[in-house]
């Protein structure tokens, strides 16, 4: 009677055991399926933030300890569902775009112009290549940021290659699956001295990285005119977040 009991009670732990690993895979699945979206899903949202009804909210963060796996799995598709409405309310906007494109703060942060249903790009594709991080990008124009889109945009209002000055560009660093070489994903990765081509109007010119640094959305004085003919590229920093701003300055050569 005795090793009967021992016998059943082995089987129920072995029971509880698989079960366990059962939830262990789906969450791990689950994860991996995500994680590659994962900044485009952030970067969504907080694009989004301002628009989800007050009705939508996340439960508190607990300790991992406390829950039950099947919870977290659960939590992971409420996050799915959020987002998927925030994309809706961010389409269901119709409100025409501001002319003024920047006012207090640099693109990609989450204060924005209003969605714009088409983004008009130059006739003759011009282009943007890092050969050191193998970017090759076409650069798109566009009243608002809806045209990162489409390829990395030239701030309206800046200069171009061909007419001197500062010319600034910014692109998403998560817009495909990464690392790709049609956003500025590995722009952190670029160095002082490396080099920056440009193709504009059918003709290439060439830059030289000068000076790398970070700020603040608000800070924007990169987007001034100078009189030396450069190139600023901008784009979000950290990964998965819009906090700060990676900026990389090049000269022309």
């Amino acid at each position: 009677m005795e090793i009967r009991i021992n016998f059943l009670r082995q089987k129920n732990r072995r029971k509880k055991i698989l079960h366990l690993f059962s939830e262990v895979i789906i969450v791990v699945s689950a994860f991996l399926l995500i994680f590659p979206f994962y900044g485009t899903i952030d970067y969504h949202l907080a694009q989004s933030a301002q628009s989800i009804p007050k009705k939508i909210s996340v439960a508190p963060s607990q300790n991992i300890k406390t829950k039950n796996l099947t919870t977290i799995f659960q939590e992971i598709k409420k996050a799915a569902e959020i987002y998927a409405q925030a994309q809706n309310v961010q389409k269901a906007k119709s409100t025409p775009a501001s002319s003024k494109t920047i006012s207090t703060n640099l693109v990609l942060d989450t204060k924005t112009a209003p969605v714009q249903k088409t983004v008009q790009q130059k006739p003759k594709q011009n282009m943007l290549y890092i050969p050191k991080i193998k970017v090759e990008i076409n650069i798109v124009e566009g009243k608002n940021e809806n045209a990162l889109f489409s390829g990395a945009w030239r701030i309206p209002g800046t200069s171009t290659p061909d007419a001197g000055g500062n010319t600034v560009i910014g692109g998403h660093r998560w817009q495909f699956k990464p690392p790709s070489t049609r956003t500025f994903y590995n722009l952190d990765k670029v160095a002082v001295g490396d080099e920056i081509q440009v193709l504009w109007e059918r003709k290439k010119y060439a830059y030289k990285i000068r000076e790398i640094k970070i700020i603040k959305p608000e800070q924007i004085e990169i987007l001034e005119n100078t009189e030396d003919n450069i190139l600023t590229l901008f784009t979000c920093t950290p990964l998965f977040s819009t906090k700060n701003r990676l900026v990389v300055i090049a000269e022309k050569i």
